[in-house]
């Protein structure tokens, strides 16, 4: 990934897009699950996304021009699943650093965009026959995430998808829900998370305290997050 990154900057002279795209999945049962599968989807799902990041980003900082994070987490990073724990742990990693590197960036001109999508045409229900021999080989139980239905020429279509990457590029949108048929699925989730607040509890000072550090420190980043999305302000990279 370092390699590619300085190949790209010989090539076109600066790198203002970068795309963190790969993933595979599997989902053994809990009795069946072993290190090689958390190894080998954490590896790539997140780690695929780390590597993009600290080989690209620096090459961006330095250019000083602003630019655009795309990174793909997953339906699975914001609703839980059946056996899709590995899958999911990965995924939703991708959520976290995404929302926390949007804020991060935001002053110095860079978007991040996270992308949740659901079933759509791709390879990725065939990602097991690419699995490499030190993750160790798959069996007929541990199938792709989705295998167990719909195949690869399901879903949505790729252009579509990508069509609404580009929009959010455009448009520095953090986040990219394309498949509206879970939105009732990911309000009952919000609702339930809301739910298990605590009603009525008593907090210290220094707790709040703390809270309002956070809070600051993230509405100063939202605050840059707005400037880059209003056309008639000044160039964040100036």
């Amino acid at each position: 990934m370092a390699d590619a990154a300085d190949r790209v900057v010989q090539r076109f002279g600066a790198i203002h897009i970068l795309v963190n795209n790969a993933g595979v999945g599997t989902a053994p049962t809990v009795e069946a699950m072993r290190y090689e599968d958390w190894d080998w989807v954490l590896g790539v799902n997140l780690g695929g996304v780390v590597n993009g990041i600290m080989s690209f980003l620096p090459h961006m900082l330095r250019q000083n021009e602003g630019g655009h994070i795309v990174s793909t987490s997953s339906m699975a990073g914001l609703l839980p699943s059946v056996d899709n724990f590995i899958y999911a742990a990965s995924k939703y990693a991708v959520r976290g650093l995404g929302d926390s590197l949007r804020l991060s960036l935001a002053p110095h001109g860079i978007g991040v965009s996270t992308l949740y999508p659901g079933l759509t045409r791709s390879r990725m229900l065939l990602a097991e026959q690419n699995r490499q021999a030190q993750f160790g080989t798959g069996n007929m139980a541990d199938q792709p995430v989705g295998a167990s239905g719909p195949t690869g020429d399901a879903g949505m279509d790729p252009r579509e998808m990508g069509e609404m990457v580009v929009n959010a590029i455009l448009c520095n949108k953090g986040h990219i829900l394309s498949h509206s048929e879970f939105r009732g699925e990911v309000a009952e989730n919000c609702e339930e998370l809301l739910a298990a607040f605590p009603v009525g509890q008593e907090i210290g000072r220094d707790r709040l305290e703390f809270q309002a550090m956070i809070r600051e420190r993230t509405n100063s980043a939202r605050a840059a997050i707005d400037r880059m999305n209003d056309p008639d302000s000044l160039d964040m990279a100036e």
